[in-house]
């Protein structure tokens, strides 16, 4: 169950779609007893190209309803 206390995870990417990582990692926080999620975060291409930094305001914020993120990976290609 998701709640306050659960840390979120993801992964960023364009297209991100085709991860495993959030079947893979939510898999393993299940079997771990973890209350943790993880999901995909979609990446606009042209923004990050031109500033791949910018691919951080893309991700969820303390404050946004949905808790501080614990942790993420970036998909390849990241276009």
């Amino acid at each position: 169950m998701i709640d306050g206390q659960t840390e979120l995870y993801g992964v960023i990417g364009n297209p991100v779609q085709h991860s495993l990582s959030p079947i893979i990692h939510n898999g393993a926080f299940k079997r771990l007893g973890w209350n943790a999620v993880s999901g995909e975060w979609l990446a606009l291409g042209a923004r990050v190209a031109a500033d791949p930094t910018s691919a951080r305001s893309m991700v969820p914020r303390a404050g946004s309803g949905v808790g501080d993120v614990s942790g993420g990976t970036e998909s390849v290609p990241l276009e």
